[in-house]
């Protein structure tokens, strides 16, 4: 079952940040890749399957410095 919650954090006027939403025209997620470093999470970004086909979200934040952590379909990561 597929259940959008609500963001949690600042709000975008706060710091003049600007809200995403890739929307909900996928039919599955296959992978996410978070990045961070020393100051934690610095950028996510999703891929997506819609009609079969792979698609890939927009990155949001920044992609610069850092590691990407990759967590894949049908697996699980716990903290």
């Amino acid at each position: 079952m597929i259940q959008k919650l609500g963001a949690k954090g600042i709000k975008s006027d706060e710091r003049n940040q600007r809200e995403w939403d890739d929307g909900s025209e996928h039919d599955d997620v296959t992978k996410i890749y978070v990045r961070g470093g020393r100051e934690g999470i610095r950028s996510i970004y999703f891929n997506y399957v819609k009609n079969g086909k792979p698609k890939d979200g927009s990155i949001h934040g920044y992609f610069d410095s850092g590691f990407t952590q990759t967590v894949c379909s049908g697996t699980y990561t716990v903290f």
